[in-house]
């Protein structure tokens, strides 16, 4: 489990960030469920959480698959810093992954024990993308 050093340690340089939730957290849920969720990741990297209503960075949300393939996580993509960004420098962004869970009380929580990191030890670049290995925590 890392604390929010991590996201903290270079709070104004561009990066991707890669928050991996579980599908049953959002059965039923509005799509203000993945502003809580984003929310939730800003307050524990010890950003504003007015920072998602402004634009300040751009979330990409991954669609839920057919229900016949029982698919269990999806990703919220989130390049911090969008506008120190130039177009072709995308794939070239570190990458932090973290692990987002509702709390007892079934809300996103910037609580240690509901957000967790893992830590990428490893990156490696192909054309058209990363291969992403070494990952703890999932």
């Amino acid at each position: 489990m890392a604390s929010p050093i991590l996201a903290t340690s270079s709070e104004h340089n561009p990066r991707r960030v890669v928050l991996r939730l579980k599908v049953s957290d959002f059965k039923g849920c509005g799509s203000s469920e993945y502003d809580n969720a984003i929310k939730a990741y800003l307050l524990f990297a010890g950003r504003l959480t007015n920072e998602h209503e402004m634009n300040k960075h751009y979330a990409h949300i991954e669609p839920f698959q057919s229900p016949e393939l029982q698919q269990t996580s999806f990703h919220i993509i989130i390049d911090i810093e969008k506008y120190m960004i130039d177009d072709g420098e995308f794939r070239n962004l570190p990458h932090e992954i973290y692990r987002i869970r509702r709390n007892e009380q079934g809300i996103f929580s910037n609580d240690a024990k509901c957000l967790t990191a893992s830590i990428l030890l490893g990156a490696h670049q192909h054309q058209g993308g990363f291969n992403l290995y070494n990952h703890n925590n999932f």
